[in-house]
């Protein structure tokens, strides 16, 4: 949590890890753990610690120097603050919809309480980055909402000034949109929410085998030439790619979660058909190839991110044995699962715990949660 780290790379992973374990199985140990994390992520935050970015700014925003062309030159990157509030805003919308938790404390604070500073916090760095950077508009009969990159943010290694920032960017900031809406009931969340979602629908395309889809990692927007990405564009780290496994899980947690609570238009056969492409292209391999579309060298440690892709177990139950086995025959807990960077061991953890929490979907699933567990 420093200028020169990786800001979400780690809390960013064990937050929502520690979430899931705590509605898999009750234990509000786990939501004490939360808290003493998500306080001293809020107490790193660049106003909070005295940062200052690329502009001189010490806002609601975890600057940092990596993925920066001119390394001096701090700048937030909003998947990385969406991936922080995400799970702050997701603690609050538990408390609020659990009377039960109300009641319970963190030493002198109630869990309430707590909630109220993180949707506090989780709004001002969502309001940090959509001052200057939302877009929204109508295409193709429907209201979109997106990111884009800061006009004068031309020394970030993989982005362009005013291009649309990756789906899974969109993606992380319409997970915590939607967690403020079930925090708060607050319409706007809720419609922000919708925009995001229907402009990553928007992107979608046929893979290859019949009834599958898959999206690219920049948006592309085919119907509005000149304002995605296109094979011109240029970047050192541009591609044009199929979406890959690592950024795509963040995709489907989203476009999950938006069908699970009803909110917004996303459309069940296309998660579907995400379903079938996983069955038919990805799982099915080994190794696990990186893009979603079952082409591209091997996933490599981002296999570790596999099991995320049980959100999908919420739609098609058996999706969730096949992706519970390739992270076992990913060496489950061996050294793919748990590689030696940090993030990547954070990356592992909530893959386990993101199978722990999906496996009352599984097909043939025990009527026990308890038993669910104990496996």
């Amino acid at each position: 949590m420093t200028q020169q780290g990786k800001p979400g790379g780690f809390a960013g992973f064990i937050m929502p890890a520690l979430l899931d374990i705590y509605e898999a199985t009750g234990d509000t140990a786990y939501l004490d753990r939360f808290v003493t994390l998500g306080d001293r992520v809020l107490a790193a935050r660049d106003d909070k610690a005295g940062l200052r970015d690329y502009r001189g700014r010490s806002a609601a925003q975890w600057s940092t120097t990596v993925f920066n062309a001119q390394g001096s030159r701090p700048i937030s990157f909003l998947i990385d603050d969406a991936r922080l509030v995400a799970p702050l805003a997701r603690f609050a919308a538990l408390t609020a919809q659990r009377p039960c938790l109300q009641g319970l404390r963190q030493g002198e604070r109630a869990f309430d309480a707590i909630a109220r500073t993180y949707v506090l916090a989780a709004h001002e760095t969502l309001a940090f980055h959509a001052t200057e950077n939302w877009r929204a508009e109508t295409a193709q009969g429907v209201h979109i909402g997106y990111f884009v990159t800061s006009h004068d943010a031309d020394f970030i290694a993989p982005d362009m000034p005013g291009k649309p920032v990756p789906l899974n960017y969109q993606a992380m900031a319409g997970l915590a949109y939607l967690y403020m809406y079930k925090a708060t009931g607050e319409d706007a969340y809720a419609e922000r929410a919708t925009r995001l979602s229907n402009f990553i629908q928007l992107e979608f395309v046929d893979a290859a085998a019949p009834n599958t889809l898959t999206w690219p990692y920049w948006p592309k927007m085919r119907y509005a030439p000149g304002r995605g990405w296109a094979v011109a564009d240029t970047s050192r780290f541009s591609y044009h790619q199929p979406d890959d496994l690592n950024h795509a899980s963040v995709t489907i947690d989203f476009l999950t979660a938006m069908a699970a609570d009803g909110v917004g238009g996303v459309r069940l056969q296309d998660l579907q058909k995400i379903t079938n492409a996983f069955h038919k292209l990805v799982h099915n391999k080994s190794p696990v190839p990186i893009y979603m579309d079952g082409s591209g060298p091997p996933a490599g440690r981002y296999a570790s991110l596999y099991g995320r892709m049980a959100s999908l177990a919420a739609f098609q139950p058996e999706i969730w044995e096949p992706v519970c086995s390739v992270v076992l025959r990913e060496r489950g807990f061996g050294e793919a699962m748990y590689p030696p960077e940090e993030d990547q061991r954070a990356r592992a953890i909530a893959s386990v715990a993101r199978l722990l929490l999906t496996a009352p979907m599984r097909q043939g699933a025990k009527a026990s949660l308890a038993d669910c567990v104990a496996d």
